[in-house]
């Protein structure tokens, strides 16, 4: 009995030396070689929020009454966490209205403080985005105090429709892109009405220095008007590339030709942002290009043509099997050079849908120098562009016989299929245009 005894003292010895060798391994696992120091100080920490671009107001988003201040922020609900530098698994982590006006008590040594708005940061949001950091101090039996500044991470851009632009135009949609994939889009149509768009806070790629902003409208009277303009940043600005804190205001104006209609859109830009002085200051920014002339993209001012890229075509909608032997030619033509020339295609049923997604994706898709879609586009009998072509078709009466076929069936969307082409040329201006084909009637497949 004694025996076994110590057989059981044994086991369990070996036991608790093995759980003792597993919690030092699990503590190095969870806190890295280095040890949290014992010795602790306290730290008393101040948030603050440099909202100054919230609350600026333009001249073209004052009220009559006066101006529209954006309400200040405050930072009671911003999360704040201290993070130790020489081992980052040690964190502690605060809301930072339970800390206000009190210490914390943290093991010594240099640590990096981090506060910011409640979640994380996305592309597009509908309020700005704060986050602020600094390296901290903390010694023994001291209290140190700090404070942290949070600005502001991403752009404000506000979209202005003066009461001429609502009256010369139907619908538009205007694009403003930083040359990533996620654009931002403000648009206004019968089905989606927007004449007053709320402000958008949008992240805006590092490093870019230049913002492309278009326009595709339709006039009261049916016309199709494009225009589009790139900005870059004055030359006092602090920083030349777009970075968080700064703010857009776009005031989009009808330009008129000599018989009263409209012949362009005139697209004005005024930038708030600071200065190599430190300042914050708000101008416009010119634009050479799109100051005094026309920006109808098949007319100057005298009827001359213009260096911009053409879309023509014979018509806009088609109806098959009514237009099945129609030719449906989309002739561009770019005196500068092709740079690019993308096809977007809004399926009209979900059969059509499912086999476009496979083959050409959810996105516009590139013709130029597109080996992918060389052999597929050739058994159509369909040639694609080359870089620097000065004219190009495009047939889009090649694709009736495929969305005419009984196996894709009639569009059940009220526009059917859509072809949106989008045309850049070697200056980079840019024109979009769109056909609408409407399936009433399929043809019978023998096969």
């Amino acid at each position: 009995m004694n025996h076994m005894k110590q057989i059981y003292t044994t086991i369990a010895a070996s036991f608790l030396l093995c759980a003792g060798l597993v919690s030092c391994e699990m503590k190095k696992e969870l806190f890295g070689n280095d040890e949290i120091p014992t010795e602790t100080g306290l730290v008393e920490l101040g948030v603050d929020v440099d909202d100054k671009t919230n609350v600026v107001v333009t001249k073209a988003e004052a009220t009559e009454g006066g101006e529209e201040i954006g309400e200040s922020v405050e930072a009671d609900d911003f999360p704040v966490s201290f993070t130790l530098k020489t081992n980052t698994n040690y964190k502690k982590e605060f809301i930072y209205s339970d800390i206000k006006g009190e210490t914390v008590e943290l093991p010594i040594g240099t640590y990096e403080v981090v506060s910011h708005t409640p979640g994380e940061m996305k592309k597009e949001m509908s309020a700005p985005y704060y986050k602020g950091s600094s390296e901290l101090a903390v010694a023994k039996e001291v209290t140190q105090q700090a404070k942290i500044t949070c600005t502001m991470q991403n752009t404000r851009i506000v979209v202005v429709y003066p009461e001429d632009f609502k009256e010369a135009f139907s619908e538009w949609t205007i694009t403003i892109d930083d040359g990533t994939e996620n654009a931002l889009t403000f648009a206004h149509n019968s089905k989606k009405p927007d004449l007053n768009p709320a402000a958008k806070y949008w992240a805006i790629s590092e490093n870019c220095s230049s913002l492309s902003i278009s326009i595709k409208a339709t006039t009261t009277a049916g016309a199709s008007v494009s225009e589009s303009r790139s900005i870059t940043k004055p030359a006092d600005a602090a920083d030349k590339n777009w970075v968080g804190g700064d703010a857009l205001t776009i005031t989009m104006k009808p330009i008129e030709n000599n018989v009263g209609g409209v012949s362009g859109i005139k697209i004005n830009v005024s930038l708030f942002f600071e200065t190599e002085n430190n300042e914050s200051v708000e101008v416009p920014i010119e634009d050479e290009d799109n100051t005094e002339t026309p920006t109808d993209p098949d007319e100057g001012e005298d009827g001359d043509t213009t260096d911009a890229p053409t879309i023509t075509m014979p018509k806009n909608s088609y109806s098959l099997l009514k237009d099945m032997s129609e030719k449906a030619d989309v002739t561009i033509k770019t005196p500068a050079g092709l740079k690019s020339v993308k096809v977007k295609i809004i399926a009209g049923n979900i059969k059509f849908g499912n086999i476009a997604n496979v083959m050409f994706g959810t996105e516009a898709f590139e013709l130029i120098e597109n080996d992918q879609l060389k052999s597929t586009f050739e058994e159509m009998g369909i040639s694609l562009p080359n870089m620097g072509d000065k004219e190009y078709i495009f047939p889009i009466q090649n694709f009736f016989p495929l969305l005419a076929d009984e196996q894709m069936g009639v569009t059940t969307e009220e526009d059917g299929h859509v072809f949106e082409i989008t045309v850049t040329d070697n200056n980079n201006k840019t024109v979009t245009d769109k056909v609408n084909i409407i399936v009433t009637e399929t043809i019978k497949n023998e096969n």
